[in-house]
């Protein structure tokens, strides 16, 4: 009757252990590289020498060496699209602070030379490009040089 009793329990928990998944539950460690990246793993010997002190316990986590390179794997992915994202975004800032710079330096150009133009009594004609056509006598162009020259807008 007792042999009976624990052939019943033997039975019974080998159907168990078959229907529960397989997690592992094993030490995973983890540490920060030089560059920044977070590596897991759950042998600790498969820390570098110089990360080995910095390395720290993660307990209670359930998951399988794959599942947690998998999730390491995500992570980097995602740690990398976030700074390929900060670098464009911070090369379009940089990009429009260079046209903001230029239509600036563009429009004092351009009120300097009408001041000048009025003051030297020339015509003035500013090109897109920045070439000035001007046109008076020489006094009034040599007057107007002088006053561009003078506000430190030389003519291009």
């Amino acid at each position: 009757m007792r042999a009976r009793i624990v052939g019943v329990c033997v039975a019974i928990a080998s159907v168990i252990a078959a229907t529960v998944p397989s997690i592992t539950l094993a030490q995973t460690y983890e540490w920060v590289d030089d560059q920044g990246r977070r590596n897991i793993t759950d042998n600790l010997n498969r820390v570098p020498e110089k990360y080995r002190s910095g390395a720290t316990r993660v307990d209670g986590v359930q998951a399988s060496p794959e599942q947690a390179r998998r999730a390491l794997e995500r992570q980097r992915r995602l740690d990398a699209d976030n700074e390929r994202f900060a670098a464009e975004g911070q090369r379009e800032r940089s990009l429009q602070q260079t046209r903001d710079q230029a239509a600036q330096s563009e429009q004092t150009f351009r009120n300097t030379a009408a001041s000048c133009a009025s003051s030297a009594k020339v015509d003035v004609d500013v090109k897109p490009s920045g070439a000035v056509s001007y046109f008076g006598t020489a006094a009034q162009r040599w007057n107007f040089e002088k006053c561009m020259t003078n506000s430190g807008q030389p003519i291009r």
